[in-house]
């Protein structure tokens, strides 16, 4: 995620931090974590769980350190993939096919 994308995320998240005092737990489907982490941070607000999307190179060192509780990470190519068989075996453009079932991997920093 770039510096400006992080920038709104953290901008974002203070003002519904500030404004609901309950969240203390995240789900984050994209990129921008650290960011996530340093709003919780600025206000001084634990994040009892904090689970993020795809095991990129950020979400790797966050495992590492403790400050993700797990990923969720999947093949996203191999994913659309197996949608558009699907729909190409509708339509029948292509013949029928039994197809794998996407792999979910949960990651932790136990198992990274």
């Amino acid at each position: 995620m770039s510096r400006s994308g992080a920038g709104k995320v953290y901008i974002k998240l203070i003002s519904q931090l500030e404004q609901d005092s309950d969240i203390n737990c995240v789900y984050s489907v994209g990129g921008g974590n650290q960011a996530i982490l340093d709003a919780f941070g600025a206000l001084s607000r634990p994040i009892d769980v904090f689970i993020g999307h795809d095991l990129d190179q950020e979400n790797r060192a966050l495992l590492m350190s403790h400050k993700l509780d797990l990923i969720i990470d999947h093949d996203l190519e191999e994913d659309v993939r197996r949608a558009f068989s699907h729909i190409l075996m509708f339509q029948k453009v292509i013949p029928k096919a039994s197809l794998p079932e996407s792999k979910i991997n949960i990651v932790t920093p136990y198992n990274l």
